[in-house]
């Protein structure tokens, strides 16, 4: 993604990237092919600290990564979990199965289904 953002936006702009993307590495060009040109790419987290301590002064580029691609997590996997949770008698079943959708950003019915068989 590629944004244009005035020095008076350029912090707040910083921490909702953080909030909404969370902490993707960042390319910020700052002055483009004027005399004070800038160029800086690092984790949105560390750019926003280093930015808090100074003024910036002109036009900036930003350039955000994608996020990173999520490995999906297989049935087998999921009846591991499931029964971890299960061993542990601290979880319910339905607790289990909200916790591994949570982690792992997998559909509800599809670890229900794994559980169900394991829980009984």
């Amino acid at each position: 993604m590629v944004f244009f953002e005035a020095p008076h936006r350029l912090r707040s702009f910083l921490q909702d990237c953080l909030n909404l993307l969370g902490d993707r590495h960042i390319f910020w060009c700052r002055e483009l092919t004027k005399i004070h040109e800038e160029l800086v790419r690092k984790p949105v987290s560390l750019l926003l600290q280093d930015l808090q301590t100074r003024k910036v002064k002109g036009e900036s580029v930003l350039i955000i990564a994608g996020a990173e691609e999520e490995q999906e997590i297989t049935d087998k996997k999921i009846a591991e979990l499931v029964s971890a949770y299960k061993k542990t008698g601290k979880y319910t079943l339905k607790d289990a199965v909200l916790k591994i959708t949570r982690e792992h950003k997998v559909s509800r019915s599809q670890v229900y289904r794994q559980a169900l068989k394991i829980w009984e």
